[in-house]
């Protein structure tokens, strides 16, 4: 597919390096980039909606030495993308549906969820990746906000309320779950609502953990102040998404273990007839493995899903869908 045709670019990108650049290259013997959007213009689109999505800044990225398995959630990666692809192309798998993202670094594929009509989306990952997820979601919902009230977001078929769904952002370690707002955890919530109100948010400028609050940039009237939403504790998904994820054997078990708790036990977290989609990019064979053994363990079946032509540019990946027998 061509760039100047590719239906989710939004502004041209004429002469794009289609890799990474050698400052951000990631510590894996991995391809260059398939898809070279800038995903920060908000040249990436899904569903008609474009996704203003940006990397972690060089001045926030924490020294190697405090990185957790080198801090991958600070990159748009190639799965994120593949598994929006394969989500607009089934559309119907998200419509509706309360979303869970696992692992969701600068918050794609869960943003490309709340384009495709999901009722509600949280997006989860490790705390040094929330602050940049956070103005990425903002700054999404902000600039559907502003289209909505000028009339440029009129309900279609495949879009028949053009609103926003409410988009959180909260932290999940796989390594203890049980922490996590997701589960219970009365530990302060992170998300904060640009929809509310008729007011066109323009950009988040600062969170207060403490209250939590968000401090809001609002066209034509300055900043204001908003107390941040907590999860339900009742809160349950109808769909958890994750994309190229499983990259190191020492994840599996905490991976898998998280995903049978969602779908299990006494701390239910799924509704009846959840499952999960997940993007995986196959660097090693060995690790593949035993994440797909793991899952069969814990009681799921897996479906390998067609990629649509649209998603086809990227090296070795698949698309599974899991649900519990």
């Amino acid at each position: 597919m061509a760039e100047a045709t590719d239906p989710h670019r939004t502004s041209p990108g004429p002469g794009e390096a289609a890799g990474l650049p050698e400052s951000a290259a990631p510590l894996l013997a991995l391809p260059w980039r398939a898809f070279p959007f800038q995903f920060e213009k908000g040249e990436f689109s899904v569903n008609g909606k474009p996704l203003f999505v940006s990397e972690i800044p060089e001045a926030e990225v924490r020294d190697a030495s405090s990185q957790d398995d080198a801090d991958t959630g600070r990159t748009t990666w190639d799965g994120s993308v593949v598994l929006a692809l394969f989500l607009e192309a089934h559309q119907e798998l998200v419509r509706g549906t309360r979303v869970l993202e696992l692992g969701a670094g600068t918050g794609l594929v869960g943003l490309s969820a709340a384009a495709l009509g999901a009722e509600e989306v949280v997006l989860t990952d490790l705390a040094y990746a929330l602050p940049n997820m956070r103005r990425n979601v903002e700054k999404t919902l902000g600039s559907w906000k502003v289209n909505l009230e000028r009339g440029d977001a009129t309900p279609t078929p495949s879009d028949p309320s053009p609103s926003p769904p409410r988009v959180l952002v909260t932290e999940l370690d796989w390594m203890e779950p049980e922490k996590s707002e997701v589960f219970g955890s009365q530990g302060g919530s992170e998300f904060c609502d640009v929809m509310e109100g008729s007011e066109a948010v323009i950009a988040i400028e600062s969170f207060d953990e403490a209250k939590p609050s968000c401090t809001l940039s609002v066209e034509g009237k300055g900043t204001q102040t908003q107390t941040a939403s907590p999860i339900p504790p009742s809160f349950q998904f109808d769909l958890v998404l994750a994309s190229d994820v499983v990259w190191l054997s020492s994840l599996v078990e905490p991976l898998t273990g998280l995903l049978g708790k969602l779908f299990g036990g006494s701390n239910l977290k799924t509704t009846r007839g959840a499952h999960v989609v997940m993007s995986h990019q196959t660097r090693s064979a060995q690790t593949e493995m035993l994440f797909l053994n793991a899952m069969r363990e814990r009681g799921f079946a897996m479906k390998e899903m067609e990629l649509p032509p649209s998603a086809s540019r990227s090296q070795n990946m698949h698309v599974w869908m899991f649900m519990k027998n």
